[in-house]
């Protein structure tokens, strides 16, 4: 008999959740988060945490693309925090990415004027052919993000998963 019991969780956020908005002319990147992931057990939550499923869409003229990508919780919640520091400072860099950078990658670099540059490369997680990338690069500076999605998304995760541990 096995030990596992699968559990069924569920988000009051609506879905898709934009975490960041960035946009810069005709160009947006939008990060989401597209849910929870299923077949989580009360072991692999209390051992490694709640997983759930992220998204970009990027659009310009010409480009509109969307699709999952390679991240996890801990991951975005690591860039949170790394973003938090660069706001708090206006200057610093806050790097999202999964352990296999070729496949997301997201890096926001201010200076010490609170202006900055966001370079990102993204694969679709069911095709992470190294020819299908969706690469860019945004001007920015501090008034461009807000931390309250990000701190909406991590109240309800911690108390979904009965802690605030986010690996």
């Amino acid at each position: 008999m096995s030990n596992f019991h699968f559990v069924s969780l569920h988000t009051a956020l609506p879905l898709p959740y934009t975490l960041l908005e960035l946009k810069e002319g005709q160009s947006c990147f939008f990060l989401r988060f597209l849910g929870l992931e299923e077949g989580q057990t009360e072991e692999s939550i209390r051992l490694g945490g709640i997983s759930g499923k992220f998204g970009i869409l990027f659009q310009e003229p010409g480009i509109d693309a969307e699709f999952r990508c390679w991240l996890t919780i801990g991951e975005v919640y690591q860039f949170y925090q790394a973003l938090q520091d660069c706001l708090k400072n206006l200057s610093g860099e806050a790097v999202l990415s999964h352990c296999a950078k070729e496949y997301s990658f997201l890096k926001v670099h201010f200076n010490q004027k609170g202006y900055g540059l966001v370079e990102g490369t993204f694969r679709n997680h069911q095709k992470p052919s190294l020819t299908g990338a969706l690469s860019f690069s945004l001007s920015c500076n501090q008034t461009y993000f807000s931390l309250s999605r990000f701190e909406r998304l991590f109240a309800e995760l911690a108390q979904l998963q009965g802690s605030d541990k986010f690996f």
